[in-house]
């Protein structure tokens, strides 16, 4: 899992847990190597100096139930809204969670309204979900609700709470019709819009930079689809909501791995996104240099997600990167010190 550390040395730090239950920091790329150098995770505070922002995200990655990217994200909208990353990121983030805060009660109140349509009583069906916000109205929702005891085994109450259970766990991707997007599909936007402007952006430049700004075009385009085809499926317990919460436990379960399905294969996409779109305005010797960063840190994909001639095409990836890297089209980072250097040197290093 990425983790959205400042500290130039840690920022495309990665998290995993192995079989064994050991928690361990992936630091790609150190020295300008091609290997990954792995650490222990909670000994990171006594090898590298924090930011104040990256010691308070790392205080609250704590448990399994945090090495999940919408639950880290969460952490990290949680810190920068305390304003540790600078005012600028402090008012976005508290923007990105009043406005999910917002499309969480949207998407209740929907599928509220979609439940009384398909099971409530015939006199409460033309409730709309901006009339939910009434006490008085979601009461009678309630009551029109208790005709599915007899169905699906759950009063009014529980209905109306199943639902907001229901409307947390998509809240990431959001509702297809009426649509209401979660995070996920604003990140898949960006991604078709980074795509094109980038492929718009490569046709001006020199082949080999050309080669790079494709690979990256390519990689982030197929972790789109891939997003977009799991998206997609999320959407089918929605049309028959009397069946969805009549096996709720399976329903939600399908739910929640899809969900978490889409956020692993957008993993570490954000990020670089992000530092393209900072480079903007810049001229273009920078961002000949950013791209030719990017394809060092290109996320990688669950080899699960993908076919056989797709790990082919992800195998050629890597030695294309490692023939860039060879030819010096990136540099050492400046970031890391003879004496960080000389720690590092003492833990394993991964190919690739």
């Amino acid at each position: 899992m990425a983790v959205a550390f400042t500290t130039p040395a840690l920022k495309y730090a990665r998290l995993r847990i192995t079989a064994s239950g050991n928690w361990e920091a992936m630091l790609p790329g150190l020295s300008g190597s091609m290997g990954t150098y792995i650490l222990p995770w909670f000994s990171l505070p006594e090898m590298v100096s924090f930011s104040l922002h990256d010691r308070a995200l790392f205080d609250l990655v704590k448990t399994p139930a945090d090495i999940q990217p919408p639950q880290l994200r969460r952490h990290l909208l949680s810190v920068q809204a305390e304003g540790y990353d600078g005012p600028d990121r402090a008012l976005a983030a508290q923007d990105s969670l009043d406005r999910e805060e917002e499309a969480g009660r949207e998407i209740h109140y929907i599928l509220i309204e979609r439940a009384l349509k398909q099971f409530g009583s015939d006199s409460d069906r033309s409730i709309t979900a901006d009339q939910l916000s009434d006490p008085n109205v979601m009461a009678c929702a309630h009551q029109s609700l208790d005709v599915a005891k007899g169905q699906i085994g759950m009063i009014g109450e529980h209905v109306v709470a199943t639902l907001r259970d229901w409307s947390d766990v998509i809240l990431p991707i959001g509702l297809d019709q009426p649509q209401v997007n979660g995070y996920v599909m604003d990140q898949l936007q960006a991604i078709a819009a980074f795509t094109a402007e980038l492929q718009e952006w490569a046709s001006e430049e020199s082949s080999s930079t050309a080669a790079m700004a494709g690979q990256i075009s390519d990689a982030v385009s197929m972790s789109g689809r891939l997003a977009m085809e799991t998206a997609e499926k999320l959407h089918m317990p929605e049309q028959n909501i009397r069946a969805s919460l009549k096996n709720w436990p399976e329903t939600r379960k399908m739910i929640r791995h899809l969900v978490h399905w889409c956020c692993w294969l957008l993993d570490g996409w954000p990020r670089l996104l992000d530092q393209w779109q900072r480079e903007a305005e810049a001229p273009r010797f920078r961002q000949r240099e950013l791209v030719a960063h990017l394809i060092q840190n290109l996320p990688v994909l669950p080899q699960e997600a993908l076919s056989s001639n797709q790990m082919v095409l992800w195998a050629n990836y890597r030695k294309n990167q490692k023939n860039w890297a060879t030819l010096s089209l990136h540099g050492a980072p400046e970031e890391i010190d003879p004496d960080l250097q000389e720690m590092l040197d003492a833990f394993p290093v991964e190919e690739g």
